[in-house]
């Protein structure tokens, strides 16, 4: 039996989160959710996921600094990631694309069972996880 793929949910609002998660679950996907990138960081280093879902607008430090880093560590440069955000200003989305996201999305222009939708295709646009 092959195994759920594993999606790290960075989102401070919780409610939202347990939303988003509760969706994925739907998709059989496991899910984990934490609140900052500190927290994230300790989640990756403890097992990698296959997949983050971010909101790179996220405390005082920048999202798009974390995902460049998270792109080009060898450990992470193959972790899929999704941005989720409110941040919607062109440069912003022309940036996180270019420090590596896979797909960005606006929160109000999004529902959770269309991102489940997008994230299925990523996945199936991948190798199979073993």
């Amino acid at each position: 039996m092959a195994r759920k793929p594993t999606i790290l949910i960075v989102e401070e609002d919780s409610h939202l989160a347990e939303i988003y998660a509760r969706h994925f679950a739907l998709h059989k996907y496991q899910t984990k959710i934490v609140k900052n990138f500190a927290e994230a960081n300790k989640k990756i280093s403890r097992a990698l996921p296959d997949l983050v879902v971010v909101d790179i607008a996220l405390e005082e430090s920048s999202g798009l600094k974390w995902l460049k880093v998270l792109r080009h560590e060898v450990t992470t440069s193959k972790i899929l990631i999704v941005v989720l955000t409110g941040v919607s200003d062109r440069e912003s989305i022309h940036e996180a694309l270019e420090s590596g996201a896979d797909k960005y999305f606006l929160k109000s222009q999004i529902t959770p069972h269309a991102l489940a939708g997008q994230i299925d295709q990523l996945f199936n646009k991948t190798p199979q996880l073993s």
